[in-house]
Parts: structure tokens; C-alpha cells; sequence
């Protein structure tokens, strides 16, 4: 590492450094140089997840005219790094002055480069700085960004030389993009597993995944225009600046699981200058993440009445709309955000959430591909088109995309729990089972997975297991009509059958046409020699399913 005080900042420079953490050692002595040098420096030394980095990562990419990423094998592959790239790239489309120079940790082929950059639609500005030794590789840095050593005969910096030109991209209009919301997820809609068969429904909550959120939907705007932005209005001197240190804490604050305080910030952003569309965008994300829909939904529009061309609010507008199941809606916000943004994960995504909503499942597995090419390390994304593929019936594909998603995040419960389902509809119920008890240490008050747990052991034929997991069920939600369907069964196969009818009254007291109920109810009362009810108890079933 070369020594503090070997450098002298000739102009102030405020840098943002993006990294993996793989590359950790060459990021820590890069920006102690930097910072050594004079310059102010942000780089994610805390190791922010992507949901949480996400919105922290444009209001800082944006406030610093100097980017530099920190490039090997491993960056290449990182969400984070492809993220924080892609927004350096929009601001340097919007103003050419700005400066994007990647930096070589480890050797990184020329195709492999030329691919990465081509994702963003954009060229560094800079000449790629080869990988030398850690030593020349930061004094490199330094130069290119006159950072002018004070001693002499430092060795000149070395820089690779691609197999083409690298030509510096002209200037283009582009929307302004913001912090990317999680995700929507959705979820197995149905109110528990019941033994026969389930249909998920793919709405999607922001909130923790243990909570599936269900639903259906209907017809927003046309697609935005593209229109020249419009100035912001100033509430007072230095109000842009103000909003910009307001919208940086909210979102510390929200990283930190500090929401409250949070959405405080982002409302003060908003009051300091209600003409500015990213002040709304933070509030309406924050109102979103809280839960308040409504609240959220009218943020969004009236960020979008003051920069109809704010692709992410677009996007972000339709993950609104999802939750509150009006797919329809949903799907045409989704088409304004892809007009502005063709290349946006988020929003096909999103898309792929709407058309699942409204019952087209070939349209939304083509959906998530397109969000899957741009982003293949979301999770979410692969979770997504794994329950499309369940709802479609081809469970080991689903089973597959279930696979992909817990490859890049095993601790996903919600992800297990849909894995034990396919596993469960295709009869192998000890992989149902384990994959029950991974979701369950992930998500242990997720009645659903309780209830899928009970049924698993049901069809293993342990039953008291079975029983004690739909009490368990039914203790985390009381109205959850499969997990007392389902307990009727177990009785019944314990020959505890007046029980088991109480139980399946139960269910069908809270929904009349959960035709498993009306199943198992005829079962007991054959049991209990009670033929005729037994009759219409299965008369009713066939009628539900006709």
C-alpha cells in the first residue's frame, strides 16, 4: 500500500467506489488512497444486501460526478456492482462531463468486458486501468483522476487495450431512474395446502415473505410520453441541496430498519420543495414499504404529474397497484416504465406479476425471462416464474426455478416453502417434508408452512404429527380454512370423528365453498353412518368443483 501524504487532490472530487465483496482488500486500499488524496469517498463498506443498497445507491451515485468500479470475475457477476453501473450510466447519458473509470482487481477477458458495459448500453470514459500490481493499479487510479503524485519519478499508470475503440457515447435524453423498491413477490395465494390441490394466485407483498398477500386487478393511463423535463421549482435557496441531504438520511435511516424516522425525512424532502419528483418517488416508496398502498399510489402520481417520464415511478406505481390487485392497471403502468426503460429487470418483473394476476401464464413466463436476462441473480425473479410454472402444473420446472432461486439466497423461506408444494404435488413427500422444515427454520410463524407440513405428514401416515402442525397453524391464524379442513382429515384418520366433523363445520363456516371441507365433512359422516348427509355433503363438493 503506498503511503498517506504521496498525493495532493488538485481539484475536489467526490467519488463513488463500486465493489464485491470478494474484491474487499483492493477496494479498502483504493480508497484509502483516495481518501488520503483529499477526495470524499462512498463505497459499500458495510456490505448492504441488494434490497437494502438498492435505494441507497442512487441519491450517491448521482451526488458524485466520479465513478469508479472496481472489476473481476466475480464483479461481473454481482447485482450490486451491475446495479450501481447501471445508474452511473444513465447520469453520464444525461451529463457527458461526468466520469466513469472501471479498474481492474483481476484479470477480466476483453469479450467478457465488452459484454458487461453493452448490459448498461454504455462505454467507460475513461481508458481501463489493467491489472498490475495492487501498488500501480491505485497510483494508475490516482492519475487518471489527477490526483497528482507530489514525488517524483512515479512510474506512468498502464492501461489495457481493448480489442475496439472505446468511444465516448454521445449525450441522450433519458429519464431519470431512482433507487429500485424490492421486488414484488408473489406469493401461494391460496389460504393454506389442502390436500386437494391449490391454485396459486401470484400477487405480490413488499412486505416480509412469510406474509403472502393475494388478489386480482383492473385499467390505469396510457403510457407517458416522452417530454422534455421541466425545471424544478425552488422553494427557497439551496432547496435542491436540502431535499438531496433529506432523501440521503431517509434512506440511512430505512437501511438501519429505522422506517418511521425514515418516512419523517422523506415527507420534510417533499414540504421543502413540492416540485421536486424524486422527493415524492422516496415518499411514495417509503408509504409502500409501510404497507399504506393508497398513500403510496398517490406519491407516485404525483411524481409522475411533475416527470411523466420517471421510469421507476412507473414501475414502482405498478408494484402498488399489484398489491392492491388491480392487475389490469398494473400492466399498462409496467408498459409505460418498459417505453422509458426497455431494459429494466424491475419492470418486467413486475409485469410478469400482472400477467400471472390476470390469468395469462405464457405471457408472464416470457416476462420473467426478459427480467431473468437482464437480472439472472434475483432470487425473486426465479421464485416468480418457478410458481407460474407450479400453477401451470409443470412442477419439476418449477422445482427447477425454486432451485435457482435458493442457489443465490438459501436462507429464502419463502422460496422452500413453495419448493416443499411442487415436491408435494408430484408424491414425494419426504422431500416436501424437508423442504417444510427448511421454510419453517426460515419462517417459523408462517401459518401456510405449518399447514403444508401437516399435510405432508398426513400422507406419510403421522398423523399426531399432522395434528400438532395444524394446531400450530391454527394457532397463527385462527380463519385459515384449509388448516381446519385439514385437521378434519387428520382426526378422521384417527378415528376421532366427531371431532373431525367439528372441524370441518369450522372450515366451511368461514368459507362455505372450500370444496375440500365439503370432501372430507362426507367422508366423516359416511364413518359415522350418516349416508344421506354424506350424500349431499359430496353432492356439494361436485357442485363447487362443476
Amino acid at each position: 500500500m503506498l503511503s498517506a501524504g504521496e498525493w495532493r487532490l488538485t481539484s475536489p472530487a467526490r467519488i463513488f467506489v463500486s465493489h464485491t465483496p470478494e474484491d474487499d482488500e483492493f477496494c479498502q486500499d483504493l480508497v484509502g488512497a483516495l481518501r488520503s488524496a483529499g477526495a470524499d469517498v462512498w463505497s459499500n463498506d458495510h456490505h448492504y444486501s441488494l434490497s437494502q443498497l438498492l435505494p441507497v445507491i442512487e441519491p450517491e451515485v448521482r451526488a458524485r460526478p466520479v465513478f469508479v468500479v472496481i472489476l473481476s470475475p466475480a464483479a461481473l457477476r454481482s447485482g450490486t456492482v451491475t446495479a450501481a453501473c447501471t445508474w452511473a450510466a444513465t447520469y453520464l447519458r444525461h451529463d457527458p462531463t461526468r466520469l466513469f473509470l472501471p479498474v481492474l482487481a483481476q484479470p477480466v477477458d476483453d469479450a467478457s468486458l465488452r459484454a458487461f458495459f453493452e448490459g448498461f448500453h454504455t462505454q467507460p470514459t475513461m481508458p481501463i486501468i489493467q491489472t498490475l500490481p495492487r501498488d500501480q493499479a491505485i497510483l494508475a487510479t490516482l492519475r487518471s483522476l489527477s490526483l497528482l503524485p507530489t514525488i517524483e519519478a512515479l512510474p506512468s499508470p498502464i492501461y489495457s487495450q481493448p480489442t475496439q475503440p472505446i468511444q465516448q457515447p454521445m449525450p441522450q435524453p433519458m429519464p431519470q431512474p431512482m433507487p429500485q423498491p424490492m421486488p414484488p413477490m408473489p406469493l401461494d395465494s391460496s389460504s393454506g395446502y389442502g390436500d386437494h390441490g391449490s391454485n396459486p394466485n401470484y400477487g405480490g407483498p413488499t412486505g416480509p415473505r412469510s406474509n403472502p398477500d393475494k388478489g386480482r386487478f383492473k385499467v390505469v393511463t396510457a403510457p407517458p410520453q416522452h417530454t422534455p423535463h421541466a425545471p424544478h421549482a425552488m422553494v427557497g435557496p439551496h432547496a435542491d441541496d436540502d431535499v438531496e441531504n433529506l432523501i440521503i438520511q431517509g434512506n440511512t435511516l430505512r437501511t438501519q430498519g429505522r422506517r418511521d424516522e425514515a418516512l419523517v425525512s422523506f415527507q420534510q424532502a417533499m414540504q421543502r420543495n413540492p416540485q421536486s419528483p424524486q422527493a415524492w418517488f422516496h415518499l411514495g416508496f417509503m408509504y409502500a414499504e409501510l404497507g399504506r398502498y393508497p398513500e403510496a399510489l398517490a406519491a407516485y402520481d404525483q411524481a409522475l404529474a411533475l416527470d411523466e417520464q420517471f421510469a421507476l415511478v412507473w414501475a414502482s406505481k405498478a408494484n402498488v397497484l399489484v398489491q392492491l390487485r388491480r392487475y389490469d392497471e398494473a400492466l399498462t403502468a409496467c408498459d409505460g416504465a418498459l417505453v422509458l426503460d426497455p431494459n429494466s429487470d424491475f419492470a418486467w418483473n413486475n409485469k410478469g406479476v400482472a400477467l400471472a394476476g390476470l390469468g395469462r401464464p405464457i405471457e408472464a413466463l416470457a416476462a420473467y425471462d426478459s427480467a431473468l436476462t437482464r437480472n439472472p441473480n434475483s432470487s425473486d425473479y426465479w421464485r416468480n416464474k418457478g410458481l407460474v410454472l407450479a400453477g401451470m402444473q409443470r412442477y419439476d420446472e418449477a422445482i427447477a426455478a425454486y432451485d435457482s432461486a435458493l442457489a443465490h439466497a438459501p436462507s429464502f423461506g419463502a422460496a422452500w416453502a413453495s419448493k416443499a408444494t411442487a415436491q408435494f404435488r408430484l408424491g414425494r413427500y419426504e422431500d416436501a417434508l424437508y423442504a417444510s422444515e427448511r421454510a419453517l427454520t426460515l419462517m417459523p410463524n408462517s401459518a401456510s408452512s405449518w399447514n403444508r407440513k401437516a399435510s405432508t405428514l398426513a400422507r406419510l401416515g403421522r398423523h399426531n404429527e399432522a395434528l400438532l402442525a395444524c394446531d400450530r397453524a391454527l394457532a397463527l391464524d385462527p380463519s385459515f380454512v384449509a388448516a381446519w379442513s385439514n385437521k378434519g382429515g387428520v382426526l378422521a384418520a384417527l378415528g376421532r370423528h366427531d371431532e373431525a366433523l367439528a372441524a370441518c363445520d369450522r372450515a366451511l363456516t368461514l368459507d362455505s365453498r372450500y370444496s375440500p371441507a365439503w370432501t372430507n365433512k362426507a367422508a366423516v359422516l359416511r364413518a359415522l353412518g350418516r349416508l344421506d348427509e354424506a350424500s349431499d355433503a359430496e353432492r356439494r363438493a361436485h357442485g363447487i368443483h362443476s
